[in-house]
């Protein structure tokens, strides 16, 4: 037959139970017993006859002797024992294990199987079952400990799911796990002894089951879950003791907790004290630990030395008693930092002082807790090194509170406050004119600001800022040297800065150009009768600057720019006087730079005393959501009377621009903001009049489908002065805009 062992690797150590042993060096004098034994032992079996496992301990610690202390075990996995055709044993895991303690006095064995299957058969003829045994597991354990001087011995067994039957298979009735030995006759075959403990010097052996087999001229031995333990000469243990006790407060002093680790077996523990109280004493368990209740109402306040001893050992310490009220001090330093915008994400870290070194402090910051804050040994304590997340606060005083709780449970706490704001101003640029050749040496921005707040820092193009005081919610800069910037883009740039650090800024690009067009009058030819009711007229122009505003004596009219020529065709100048005409040609850039050109011609034939108004009509298109911000009417008009004056809606709410008559004799007024003009219906009146003061007029009727802008009450000051004078600054510039189109 096979037989499969696997050996679990030996080591000494201690164990948990040993380990407490070794803290107790500090506490007193420790003395060892003289000298331990141990050995455990899963299965054992011996037979007259030749087979497989016979004489060869399964699961086996060996007989293993302290000093120094032992913790050692062994398994076996499959294990298989036989003996001739007769005798067959097996088992799933077979283990011993024995460890000891001097210090404490003890030693323990265990032994045992799983899955036990013992089989005894007679196969000469007719294969037939003599003996069966089987359990699901089996154990012993033998533990030696020293009491009042000298070695106590205990030993016990389990069997879980035992089954014994005789020879045709029959039922052996036995008793599982008793408490003392047990003898089990199987008639001429076997005797089974259960729980099986036999005294020896200082000790005791202990057998789970114990099978002797005699039958058919063989004799086998079987021993399943062997454990052996002894200790000589445990009086030489004087017992050592350890001493635990809190400090002692109102709720405590009458039932003050004392607790520690002593010697099992070297007697009681006693507890005294200095000033003193009435002793306790208190019984060392078995696994050599001890606890106590003791009286210290009768106790003044103040130190408090407590001492426990056990035979020759003894353990002191020394607690406070302290049942009248100490909060605890602490204290949080004010932050010299406000909370702002920049700051809010990453701030810190905070301070103070505390009483309590080495407790944890609770810290606060608004409804921010910071975890993992302690009193340092300095008596201080910080929030750093990690910086706090404040954003979710709200702007306003913020209050920091820092708390502690003592050992005895009463908690003292501090606090400060901090002010938070993390709204920077708001700046705005409203007007921003291009800069030209008028205004380059002297000029002027405007916007809107926060009311409270620093002035309004303007540069242009990163250059030196100047300040501009902010005012009602507004700011303007005026008298501003541009002269030296080159022409193009010029970036402006208004900052404005709160108490607090918080920054915003407002930007705008704007072009320079300080060169105005260059616009001439070619040689004009005189205006005679052949001539004057469609007289021409043409010049230079620079392309790209729009169109050219020209003046026939007082007959008005524009011409556009194109390839660098300008030209009007068809001009009724009838009505002029005779004598000298002077023509004017002017065109204006994108940046306001105006170029002028002039000629002169004569008139010979007198005025036709013209009294024929110019004819103008209308085309007024409905005013809805989306163009009352843009809106724009057209119509015609009669070519070379000069422009369009434009009105649309009634006092107060009217709006008027001028428009230009083209060549063409259309017109098309500059796109207006009309939005705050009533609901409902609106004329837009067209009038022209010509150089002889005729006047026409042309209206037309529409309908505005939304309803007027209303004024809403507004706080004032700060944000809301602000964004209000940016409304009626815009408002007044756009309109100002328009009258000057």
């Amino acid at each position: 037959m096979r037989r499969i062992v696997k050996m679990c690797r030996s080591s000494w150590r201690l164990a948990p139970w040993m380990a407490a042993a070794a803290v107790l060096a500090w506490s007193g004098t420790v003395f060892a017993a003289t000298t331990g034994t141990g050995q455990g032992t899963g299965l054992r079996a011996t037979a007259s006859v030749a087979g497989v496992g016979l004489g060869v301990p399964l699961g086996d610690t060996g007989l293993r002797t302290a000093p120094a202390d032992f913790n050692n075990s062994q398994s076996t996995v499959d294990a298989q024992v036989t003996a001739g055709s007769l005798l067959n044993v097996t088992a799933g895991v077979v283990s011993g294990a024995t460890q000891s303690a001097l210090a404490l006095n003890q030693v323990s064995s265990t032994g045992g199987v799983t899955n036990l299957n013992l089989s005894l058969v007679n196969a000469d003829i007719i294969p037939l079952s003599l003996l069966k045994v089987t359990a699901d597991a089996v154990s012993s354990n033998a533990t030696v400990v020293c009491s009042g001087g000298s070695p106590v011995a205990t030993g016990s067994t389990t069997i879980t799911n035992l089954k014994v039957t005789g020879p045709l298979g029959l039922n052996v009735p036995v008793t599982i796990n008793p408490t003392g030995p047990t003898v089990v006759n199987v008639a001429g075959v076997a005797t089974l002894t259960i729980n099986e403990q036999t005294a020896i010097p200082s000790g005791l052996v202990v057998n789970a089951l114990h099978l002797e087999i005699n039958v058919l001229n063989i004799n086998a031995d079987v021993v399943i879950g062997h454990s052996r333990a002894s200790m000589p000469d445990c009086a030489a243990a004087a017992g050592s003791v350890t001493i635990s006790v809190p400090n002692i407060n109102a709720s405590n002093q009458g039932a003050v907790p004392v607790q520690g680790l002593c010697t099992y077996g070297g007697g009681t523990v006693t507890i005294t004290s200095d000033p003193a109280i009435a002793p306790v004493t208190a019984a060392c368990t078995p696994a050599g630990t001890y606890s106590v209740n003791a009286n210290a109402t009768s106790l003044a306040n103040g130190n408090v030395t407590f001492t426990a001893t056990q035979d020759t050992a003894t353990a002191s310490t020394t607690v406070t008693k302290a049942t009248t009220a100490r909060l605890p001090t602490v204290t949080v330093d004010t932050p010299a930092t406000p909370i702002s915008y920049a700051n809010q994400g990453s701030y810190g870290p905070i301070t103070g002082t505390c009483s309590e070194t080495g407790q944890p402090v609770a810290v606060k910051v608004g409804t921010v807790d910071v975890p993992g804050v302690s009193c340092l040994a300095s008596g201080t304590w910080t929030t750093g090194p990690t910086p706090l997340n404040l954003t979710t606060l709200p702007d306003g005083p913020v209050l920091i509170t820092a708390s502690q709780t003592d050992i005895n449970g009463r908690t003292g706490s501090g606090s400060a406050t901090v002010n938070k704001d993390a709204t920077p101003p708001v700046v705005t640029i409203v007007t921003a004119p291009a800069i030209n050749a008028t205004n380059a040496g002297s000029y002027t921005t405007s916007g809107g600001c926060t009311t409270g707040d620093s002035n309004v820092n303007v540069s242009f193009n990163g250059g030196v800022a100047t300040a501009a005081s902010c005012t009602g919610g507004h700011w303007t800069l005026s008298g501003a040297n541009l002269s030296t910037l080159p022409d193009g883009t010029v970036n402006i740039l208004a900052t404005q800065s709160d108490a607090f650090t918080n920054t915003s800024s407002a930007s705008r690009a704007v072009p320079k150009d300080t060169t105005p067009p260059v616009v001439t009058v070619m040689a004009p030819a005189t205006i005679d009768a052949s001539n004057q009711a469609n007289y021409t007229v043409s010049g230079t122009c620079t392309t790209g600057d729009g169109q050219v505003s020209v003046n026939i004596g007082s007959f008005a009219t524009v011409a556009p720019c194109a390839g660098g020529n300008w030209t009007v065709t068809g001009a009724n100048v009838g009505g002029l006087p005779q004598g000298a005409v002077t023509i004017t040609a002017s065109q204006t850039d994108a940046a306001g730079n105006t170029g002028t050109g002039t000629g002169s011609t004569n008139k010979t034939t007198a005025g036709n005393g013209d009294t024929t108004p110019p004819t103008v009509t209308v085309v007024a298109p409905p005013i809805g959501p989306s163009n009352q911000g843009s809106y724009s009417p057209s119509g015609t008009c009669t070519a070379g009377d000069g422009p369009v004056t434009v009105t649309i809606g009634s006092p107060p709410h009217q709006v008027t621009v001028t428009a230009t008559c083209s060549g063409q004799g259309t017109w098309t007024a500059p796109p207006s903001d009309v939005s705050h003009l009533p609901q409902g219906q609106v004329i837009v009146t067209g009038t022209q009049t010509d150089a002889a003061g005729n006047t026409g007029t042309g209206s037309a009727t529409t309908t505005k489908s939304t309803p007027g802008a209303v004024a809403v009450p507004v706080p004032v000051g700060g944000l809301w002065a602000a964004l209000a004078l940016l409304a009626t600054g815009v408002l007044g510039l756009r309109r100002r805009r328009q009258a000057a189109a």
